[in-house]
């Protein structure tokens, strides 16, 4: 006896009607004292993120803070840098990724996971900028699965 898989419902998200209003970086700190590297570094790196809706005016923003670490073999941190920014968007088709109920609204999830990864991706860029010149200068932030960062509190 076969099992019927349970049909997935369609996404209504579409980037066509999502525009990016503004970016706000309101925190952007680096340490990166005179301690030199001493043997082979990696990059500690821990990714927040928060999303907040605005259903009535279709507007949603997407929180992101970064904190990173440069490790010795030891352990022992040698530069830091945090960065938070604001990503702010108008979702045009807002209604279409609503499912309401009287108890309930449900957000389709791929609206924030896209919303995430297009913030992510504007964040690396602005980042990589901005540790130029650091001793973080050749880290790129790692491509992230968006859904996963949202998995996590």
């Amino acid at each position: 006896m076969h099992k019927m898989a349970k049909k997935k419902k369609t996404s209504h998200f579409d980037s066509a009607f999502v525009k990016m209003d503004g970016i706000k970086v309101y925190k952007s700190n680096i340490d990166d004292a005179s301690n030199k590297p001493n043997g082979k570094t990696e990059v500690e790196m821990k990714l927040g993120q928060k999303i907040g809706y605005n259903l009535e005016e279709k507007k949603c923003k997407v929180e992101l803070a970064l904190a990173l670490s440069l490790l010795q073999a030891d352990k022992t941190t040698i530069a830091s840098a945090s960065f938070e920014a604001s990503f702010h968007f108008q979702v045009s088709n807002m209604d279409d990724l609503l499912d309401s109920s009287p108890e309930s609204i449900e957000i389709d999830p791929s609206l924030p996971a896209h919303l995430v990864g297009m913030s992510y991706s504007t964040f690396r860029g602005i980042v990589f900028e901005r540790l130029a010149g650091t001793q973080f200068r050749n880290f790129v932030l790692p491509v992230i699965n968006p859904y996963e960062v949202l998995k996590e509190k």
